[in-house]
């Protein structure tokens, strides 16, 4: 695994992450991770449909655990659907779903309603192939980010100057389709993006300083 999911400490950071990945991937997050009694509810997420001008609200329960996760641990609550007029289960797990709730999940959705797991591998190979996702992995695997992207933090351009902003600029090499960082100052960041967008290329901003003004 390239990220160490142990990177996150709590349950509610967890939820947290889950959260924006979720928005990251298109969802509209309708409630997000909130601290205390959730009623047995981590996330309500809204998905739009393809060719349609429908959506489909999904019941998220986030997990947080250093072990498998079980029929113990987590269900499909079919009264929990029904009460938050929700369509499907969504289930984000920091470690693997055992067969036995996976199982469990499958008969009480009953060909009925639709239900999504995201495991550990999965959520990583997300993370790790979407530009977008970078400052996500920055953000709450500070160290997996590290040794993932490999990178001078130094912004060695000759238009920079102490007053400048420093940017990361994440992309993925279209040859390699490796996960590559650049790091520009405010004008260079600028000539690299209209680029990028002129392009049409996916990329992501990180700032690592602002621009003093």
């Amino acid at each position: 695994m390239l990220i160490d999911f142990s990177e996150i400490k709590s349950g509610y950071d967890f939820e947290k992450f889950a959260e924006l990945f979720l928005r990251h991937l298109g969802y509209k997050i309708l409630r997000g991770a909130a601290i205390g009694s959730d009623g047995g509810v981590d996330i309500i997420c809204e998905e739009s449909l393809a060719y349609s001008q429908g959506s489909y609200r999904w019941l998220v329960s986030c997990k947080h655990r250093s072990r498998t996760i079980g029929q113990n641990d987590d269900c499909a609550n079919i009264n929990k659907l029904f009460e938050h007029k929700c369509n499907g289960f969504m289930f984000v797990y920091s470690s693997n779903v055992t067969e036995s709730l996976r199982q469990s999940v499958e008969k009480v959705s009953s060909n009925r309603y639709a239900y999504k797991f995201y495991e550990p591998r999965e959520i990583e190979q997300i993370i790790i192939s979407l530009p977008r996702m970078m400052p996500l992995m920055n953000q709450f695997f500070p160290l997996s980010h590290s040794r993932f992207i490999k990178m001078d933090q130094d912004c060695h351009c000759q238009m920079n100057g102490h007053q400048d902003g420093l940017y990361i600029v994440y992309v993925q090499d279209d040859k390699t389709q490796k996960m590559v960082a650049h790091v520009f100052c405010d004008t260079c960041c600028d000539q690299y993006t209209y680029h990028l967008n002129e392009s049409k290329i996916e990329y992501a901003v990180l700032t690592l300083k602002k621009r003093a003004y």
